[in-house]
């Protein structure tokens, strides 16, 4: 009977063992147990209940079992484990760290002692050792580590914790610089080189601290909110296939040649009327024409751009870029009247056309979305 039990137990074991995350589980787990007269048959079952109420598990080369219900059952694995809820060293921790160190206790003690991963005491030594002419002063401080680690946990990120650098991108906006512009500058700064991409500039704009001092009334658009990327809903226009920007000749892109245009629409306020301009930018020389239209019907754009394009040489005006818009749907009658041809971008993707969009931008600080554009005088365009 006895030896019955153990066969079931043994491939009971065996069956466990093959399901645990696929994985084997060690033949020889130490067990202490609090008494002396346990058989091969009890510690067979121990395993078992270990096994599928506490469960084990294999990560980095060690088996990590849990004792849920078996609290005078205690299993030593080699090696170190960290728990499943990281957290960040605390003040105590890293004055340990700094008492230790002074002792010349190495890094593997310490991270014993802290119950840590030893490469956590690596990068913390790393990271926040205090640097310093003076050798003297020079090494590893609890207090001072931990206030480096809490200066880089400040909300809004490397312009908020440097007020020098948020004041310098502050006065650039003022000036009506752009990000991309400011990012540039900072970096070329021979004096004080500052690394920074536009994109966290942007963050710092639409921040708690930007939206505060309406940092977004100095930007291009000055959009209160910022708008997810490629949000425009795809126009109805029919392209033919040999109008794309896919067909549009290389060189084209390549703005070797004068003569070729991108072309959009600048509108305003409908309570102003239906008047708009029609912005057109020369690829190679970013030369602008803006055309005065009374609507968006396309035929009445298409008349304006006909007359201001109509009076230049026909090696000037070869080919336009649009993007999807209704109001450029009587693009065949430009090949008819001038010979220019015309290509499209693609569905959302106006920034295939980057010169004339970054040109409206500048040109909306000058005319923003309020501007009553009927008013202005007929001569000004």
């Amino acid at each position: 009977m006895r030896a019955a039990c153990q066969g079931i137990v043994a491939n009971e074991v065996d069956t466990v063992a093959d399901t645990v995350e696929g994985n084997r589980v060690p033949q020889a787990i130490p067990i202490t147990l609090d008494t002396d007269y346990m058989d091969n048959l009890g510690v067979a079952i121990i395993i078992i209940l270990i096994i599928n109420l506490g469960g084990c598990k294999r990560a980095d080369s060690i088996w990590k079992c849990e004792f849920r219900g078996f609290p005078g059952i205690r299993a030593p694995l080699k090696g170190r484990t960290m728990t499943r809820n990281y957290h960040h060293l605390s003040r105590a921790e890293r004055e340990t760290i700094m008492r230790m160190r002074d002792r010349r206790i190495s890094v593997g003690k310490i991270a014993t002692e802290l119950r840590r991963h030893p490469a956590t005491i690596y990068r913390e030594l790393r990271r926040n050792f205090y640097h310093d002419d003076d050798p003297y002063f020079r090494g590893y401080f609890g207090r001072v580590a931990n206030d480096k680690a809490a200066s880089r946990r400040v909300r809004g990120g490397k312009v908020g914790r440097n007020p020098r650098l948020a004041g310098r991108i502050v006065e650039h906006l003022v000036q009506c610089w752009t990000p991309e512009q400011i990012a540039g500058r900072l970096r070329l700064d021979e004096a004080d080189p500052v690394t920074v991409c536009h994109e966290t500039i942007y963050q710092f704009v639409y921040g708690v601290e930007g939206r505060q001092l309406g940092l977004w009334n100095h930007l291009p658009r000055q959009r209160k909110a910022r708008r997810r990327r490629y949000a425009r809903k795809p126009r109805g226009l029919n392209i033919p296939l040999a109008n794309t920007i896919a067909e549009r000749p290389k060189e084209i892109g390549e703005r070797n040649q004068f003569g070729h245009w991108e072309g959009d629409l600048i509108a305003f306020r409908k309570e102003f009327g239906k008047a708009n301009l029609t912005s057109l930018v020369e690829r190679r020389s970013r030369y602008i024409v803006l055309a005065h239209n009374p609507s968006r019907h396309s035929k009445g754009v298409m008349t304006g751009i006909e007359h201001h394009l109509g009076t230049l040489p026909q090696t000037l005006r070869q080919s336009i870029t649009f993007d999807r818009g209704t109001e450029f749907a009587a693009f065949a009658t430009l090949k008819q009247s001038l010979g220019v041809t015309s290509y499209f971008c693609k569905p959302s993707a106006p920034w295939q056309k980057g010169s004339v969009e970054n040109s409206n931008g500048r040109i909306r600080r000058f005319l923003p979305l309020d501007t009553n554009i009927a008013a202005l005088p007929a001569n000004s365009d």
